[in-house]
Formats: C-alpha cells, sequence, structure tokens
C-alpha cells in the first residue's frame, strides 16, 4: 500500500526508513507464519514430498528480498535512472553467477542458497545505493 502512497507524495527519504521498519517486521512476521503453517500444509497436501519441506522453509527467507521494494520505488520516484539501471545490471549478474555455481556444486540446495544470498546482497546495495543517493 505504501507504493502508490510513495508515488503520488513527498517521501523524503527518512519517511522511507520509517515505512522500511515496518514492513521488515511485516515480512519477518510472514515467514514466520509459512515457517510455522508449511510443515502442515505439505504434510497434508504434498506428503510424497514432505521430506522436502526444509527447503521450502529455507526458500522462504528469500521473501525478506522484497524489502528492496521501498527504496528502489523511492529511487524510480527521485528519477535516478542510472543508479536504478547499475543495481539491476548488477544484481542480475551476481544471480546468474550464483545460481551457476549453487547449482552446479550444490544441486536443488545450491539453487535455493544462491536465492537467498542473491537477496540478501540486493537488499544490502539497494540500501546503500538509496542511502547515498
Amino acid at each position: 500500500l505504501i507504493l502508490p502512497k510513495m508515488a503520488s507524495s513527498n517521501l523524503n527519504k527518512k519517511d522511507v526508513l520509517i515505512h522500511f521498519k515496518k514492513f521488515f517486521l511485516m515480512i519477518v512476521g510472514l515467514i514466520v507464519i509459512y515457517v510455522i503453517t508449511a510443515p502442515v500444509i505439505y504434510y497434508i497436501l504434498y506428503s510424497k514430498y514432505f521430506e522436502y519441506t526444509w527447503l521450502s522453509l529455507l526458500y522462504s527467507l528469500t521473501f525478506i528480498n522484497f524489502l528492496y521494494l521501498l527504496p528502489y520505488n523511492y529511487l524510480i520516484k527521485e528519477k535516478k535512472r542510472e543508479l536504478i539501471n547499475k543495481f539491476n545490471i548488477l544484481t542480475a549478474l551476481l544471480l546468474m553467477v550464483l545460481s551457476f555455481i549453487g547449482v552446479f556444486y550444490y544441486g536443488v540446495f545450491g539453487a535455493v542458497m544462491a536465492r537467498i544470498i542473491y537477496s540478501v546482497v540486493a537488499i544490502l546495495l539497494i540500501t546503500l545505493i538509496f542511502l547515498r543517493a
């Protein structure tokens, strides 16, 4: 709900950081709910794949990647196209390299770990760009 509001108002960096903290708490809550409910859902609906529930739980950590939306959209609002393009190129390359290495050496677990590492690096990178812009 903040994204349309961000585009149509004059939010400054301090306001975005306040919303960032709230959004972080919402995402952590979502991850906790998923971690609690996923094993039950897998057991009931996907009993054949129940032994792989841990991969799903691990992958749920990538929900944290949604945090990059707030600083990213702020940069869009401020028309920082050059910074956005650099971010998109760097993160795309990072995801390709991590995915290739992860899948090649560790299979599905490597793919999940590549996505988690990518998510953390993307959040750190966009936050750094946001704070310096």
